[in-house]
């Protein structure tokens, strides 16, 4: 099954999708934010599930400081109107909440270790949508069983 993982915030929200075998989570793309315009943010997303041909969506849930709890709360609202949008345009997607906290910090922790420009990755936004594959390896990991670093839940 091909899933979307969405790495949401305030001013990015990272993309990742995985292959249909769910064996590798990669990297998509980054997505600029608009100020008040979540319709064009929903329909940019929406465009990916359909171009990828996305099965699933995996909505990365901020937690654990009174920023991050107040972040889950306009990402929630904002996965809520994306879910609803989707289910209006015929979209028949399986949805999953996925804790998202450690995700930044790892893929930087993988930047570092590979040797790879923090500075490029910043520059290129590639940070988010890399976070977003680290999150998406990890539910991929709890769906064939592995021990994985964050606990999911279905939605």
């Amino acid at each position: 099954m091909k899933f979307l993982a969405l790495d949401f915030g305030q001013k990015r929200i990272g993309m990742a999708l995985c292959d249909a075998d769910e064996r590798f989570a990669f990297a998509h793309k980054t997505l600029e934010r608009k100020p008040n315009d979540n319709r064009g943010d929903m329909a940019a997303i929406l465009s990916a599930i359909r171009l990828n041909e996305v099965e699933g969506v995996v909505c990365g849930v901020p937690g654990g400081s009174a920023k991050s709890d107040q972040t889950a709360q306009v990402a929630g609202r904002f996965f809520e109107k994306l879910r609803a949008e989707a289910e209006t345009q015929g979209l028949q997607l399986e949805w999953h909440n996925w804790d998202e906290r450690f995700s930044t910090s790892a893929f930087l922790t993988q930047l570092k270790e590979s040797g790879a420009s923090l500075r490029r990755a910043r520059e290129n936004h590639e940070i988010d949508a890399g976070a977003a594959a680290m999150m998406l390896e990890g539910f991929l990991a709890s769906r064939r069983g592995h021990e994985a670093l964050d606990a999911g839940d279905t939605v």
